[in-house]
This record gives C-alpha cells, sequence and structure tokens, in this order.
C-alpha cells in the first residue's frame, strides 16, 4: 500500500507529528486574505477532484495551511498520507475518495512522482518551494504543474506576524516584556512565520 489513513489529526501536529507543526495550531492560525483566498482556492480544487500543489519561497506557512485545509476536509472526507520510500501511487484512494497529502513533495521518490503525472493521479494536496519546480522539470524530467493546480502562499504582513507572536506566546506561556522586543522580532522575521516559531521555540527551551 502506498499510503496510511490518518485516524485523528492529532497525529500531524507536535514533536512527533508527522507535520511537526504546533500541538495548538488549529486554535492559534493566523489567516489573512491572501491565506483564505488560498484555502478557499484548495478546497475547491480538491473537492473538484484536482490536485493542489501549495508554493512558495522557505517559512511562508505552506505546511501550516495544508494542516489547516486538511483539518476541513476531515469533515467530510477521509485524509491519508503517501508513504516515504514508495515507488509508485496508485488510485485506490481515489476510488475511496480519500485524500491523500505529502509534504515538500520535490523529495518523493522520482518514480512516485512520475506515477503521479504519468497515471493522472488525483486527490492529492502537497507542497513545494517554488524553486523547487523548475528543478524538478530539469533534473528529474517531471512537470509537477501538469498535474497539480498551484496556489502560492505569500509572506505574511508585520500586522499579522505581531498577532501570531502574541497568540503562540500566550500558548507557550511566555511573557513578552514590551512592544520594542515584539517589534524587533517582526522586523526579523521579514514576512516569514517560520521564524516567529523558532523565536518562540527557542524562547520555550530557554
Amino acid at each position: 500500500m502506498y499510503y496510511d489513513l490518518v485516524r485523528s489529526l492529532e497525529e500531524l501536529l507536535g514533536d512527533e507529528g508527522l507535520l511537526r507543526l504546533p500541538p495548538y495550531l488549529p486554535r492559534v492560525f493566523i489567516i489573512d486574505e491572501a491565506r483564505k483566498r488560498a484555502l478557499d482556492a484548495a478546497l475547491k480544487y480538491i473537492m473538484a477532484g484536482k490536485n493542489v500543489l501549495l508554493i512558495g519561497a522557505p517559512g511562508t506557512g505552506k505546511t501550516a495551511l495544508m494542516f489547516m485545509i486538511l483539518k476541513t476536509l476531515t469533515e467530510t472526507r477521509k485524509i491519508g498520507y503517501i508513504r516515504e520510500g514508495v515507488t509508485s501511487i496508485g488510485r485506490e484512494h481515489e476510488e475511496k475518495g480519500i485524500i491523500l497529502f505529502y509534504d515538500d513533495i520535490p523529495r518523493m521518490n522520482r518514480e512516485a512522482l512520475k506515477s503521479i503525472v504519468r497515471g493522472r493521479v488525483r486527490n492529492i494536496i502537497a507542497t513545494a518551494r517554488k524553486e523547487e519546480i523548475e528543478f524538478v522539470r530539469r533534473v528529474m524530467g517531471i512537470d509537477l504543474l501538469e498535474a497539480f493546480q498551484t496556489i502560492e502562499v505569500p509572506p505574511m504582513s508585520k500586522e499579522k506576524l505581531r498577532e501570531m507572536l502574541y497568540k503562540y506566546a500566550a500558548e507557550e506561556a511566555i511573557r513578552i516584556a514590551g512592544r520594542e522586543a515584539v517589534d524587533e522580532v517582526v522586523e526579523k522575521a521579514q514576512g516569514l512565520p517560520v521564524y516567529i516559531w523558532q523565536v518562540i521555540r527557542e524562547l520555550k527551551i530557554r
């Protein structure tokens, strides 16, 4: 079998989870206009039986957004993840109405990627760094754009990053001394939510 079913969304969260996301993400996920549009578009494509590829620069929060899309899908569909190392992706999941996901699809086995494109496999949602799509096409000879509807996940505004910092800090019971410290972190983040998460983890460890 090329996939495993997800029994609970909790399997995806936490340090031991499949996606290594904060366990409290569903409560604090920051959704701006761009992410709302991306979520709506992804759901529309998936429900129409198409594949979705969330693309963007490293750290824009593609994996977190994918989780929120999967969370919404679990209200009506079963979800599963493509196993590491498989060399072929079939269509059994389609027949069962299961939606599959894979984080950072360019690192998937080359033969498995080819099987998705050649076999016109559907019901898959995945993530990829924008610059890797061309690399996969040039080096592996696989055009992901043939098989996936791409949705770009842009950087986040300073206002939303600030909101994210406060929410994550509250969840981790971290006291924020003053606004100057927050402004400095937000400035250094340069629009990337992953930077906020990394800062919170560092503070938590300390």
